[in-house]
């Protein structure tokens, strides 16, 4: 394990996270989800469930605009996490499916643009409400 220094963003703030859902336990129910897509060749993949149901057919992936919610991607996997180690494992899966191809200066350059969400989802005990967050990691074709 590194050192809390040397982490990159995404793991500093996995942790962030978690840190806050375990010190909110007491005054609100939490719930931390996860989905991972990337765009390549103008076609939208699931790299949580890359093959979908069944593993033989395409999924059909949409792309809308919600008033409230802004962007929504339909017809991903999104997944349910308890734990830091569970969200990174998520992300591990994810960039194993990704598209990559070697160039002149990188053997595993990335060929698509990935989007990493997480969504944070809060219902008070109180009864008075709830909230929702949604943070987006986004790697670029060749970065």
């Amino acid at each position: 394990s590194l050192p809390p220094e040397l982490l990159g963003i995404i793991p500093r703030f996995v942790n962030a996270i978690f840190r806050s859902v375990y010190g909110r336990q007491s005054q609100a129910d939490l719930v931390v989800k996860c989905s991972f897509v990337e765009i390549y060749n103008e076609e939208i993949n699931d790299l949580l469930d890359p093959h979908g149901p069944g593993g033989a057919e395409r999924k059909i992936i949409t792309i809308r605009e919600d008033p409230l919610s802004g962007i929504v991607v339909g017809g991903i996997k999104e997944v349910e996490v308890r734990k830091a180690a569970e969200l990174m494992r998520c992300l591990e899966k994810g960039i194993a499916f990704r598209s990559t191809g070697a160039t002149l200066m990188n053997d595993q350059s990335s060929r698509s643009h990935a989007i990493f969400t997480v969504t944070i989802d809060q219902e008070l005990h109180d009864g008075s409400g709830g909230l929702s967050a949604k943070i987006r990691f986004v790697d670029l074709a060749g970065s």
